[in-house]
């Protein structure tokens, strides 16, 4: 059930990406907050937000201007990098509070994860894209990726089937879509050419927890790869907010010590290496007699680890 603050703070969010497509830019909310939309959870902390990073100059104004509860915007982590267009369009995210009760927590993505292309549409993201930016680490995520699958599917939408998790659902899907339409999600999802063979609930249950694993494990070498690249620039950052008290003090101090410390794009060149690395923890313990390694999906991890 919803408090009266937090039904408040979910229209103070929404105001905020209200007044920036107002200008003219994109801005959609993803993640939590979205799922809170889709009703597929009922309370989150934060804010996750996309900004195009050429549009963060007006995103900018509106963190400097705007107010929660009286308190102004300041940094809130030290792996935040600054709003700058140079380190948001590499993966980074800046990370921002309003202080109250409760806190207004809004974390800014220029690139989601494991977003290809995305040129923004409605306030929230849609079902396609909130279920591949829930394709995380977190095991807790993975029965929204496969309800957000299930959503898909029932619209008749056969990308749907690149996301169930249920072997139960995968079955009954493929009598609702056309050999083509089943041949074509297969290119991303090799898994789903299993079916070619006589396999059963229990079997096609193991493998979708190979799958997950190896996805789960494609997150956690991403977000390992940018914690180390940021660790020097956390301990300076750290200092900085303790430090600097206002918005504008910490985004330039960060900004500088941004340009001496922190990489643009970590994962540049990368992509093969931690593509090797969660394959291999995907099939540790895995009967590669049973599991044929060419179901994981390894040139659509890849394509996430660098998007154009």
């Amino acid at each position: 059930m919803e408090t009266d603050d937090f039904r408040a703070l979910l229209t103070w969010f929404r105001e905020l990406a209200d007044e920036i497509r107002n200008t003219g830019t994109p801005a959609e909310i993803t993640s939590g907050l979205a799922c809170v939309h889709h009703r597929l959870a009922e309370v989150t902390k934060d804010c996750d937000i996309w900004i195009p990073p050429t549009s963060l100059a007006a995103f900018k104004h509106r963190v400097l201007t705007r107010q929660w509860q009286g308190n102004r915007a300041v940094y809130r982590s030290a792996l935040s990098v600054p709003l700058d267009a140079r380190w948001l369009n590499g993966g980074w995210s800046a990370h921002i509070v309003w202080e109250g009760r409760p806190k207004a927590q809004v974390d800014v993505f220029g690139r989601m994860p494991r977003i290809l292309q995305h040129s923004g549409g409605d306030l929230y993201s849609d079902e396609e894209t909130l279920a591949r930016v829930k394709m995380t680490r977190r095991e807790k995520d993975w029965p929204t990726v496969h309800a957000l699958g299930e959503r898909l599917i029932t619209k008749g939408d056969p990308k749907g089937l690149l996301f169930l998790q249920k072997a139960e659902s995968l079955f009954a899907a493929k009598e609702k879509f056309s050999r083509e339409q089943w041949a074509k999600q297969a290119k991303d999802r090799p898994l789903l050419d299993c079916f070619d063979g006589a396999i059963q609930v229990t079997m096609l249950a193991a493998h979708l927890r190979t799958e997950q694993t190896f996805w789960r494990q494609v997150d956690h070498h991403r977000m390992e790869t940018y914690r180390e690249a940021g660790k020097n620039y956390a301990k300076a950052a750290h200092k900085i907010l303790n430090t600097l008290r206002t918005f504008a003090e910490q985004d330039l101090s960060l900004t500088k010590l941004a340009e001496e410390l922190l990489p643009t794009h970590p994962l540049q060149d990368k992509a093969d290496s931690l593509i090797g690395a969660a394959s291999e923890d995907a099939l540790a313990n895995v009967d590669q007699s049973r599991f044929n390694s060419s179901w994981l999906p390894i040139e659509w991890a890849k394509a996430t680890l660098c998007p154009t």
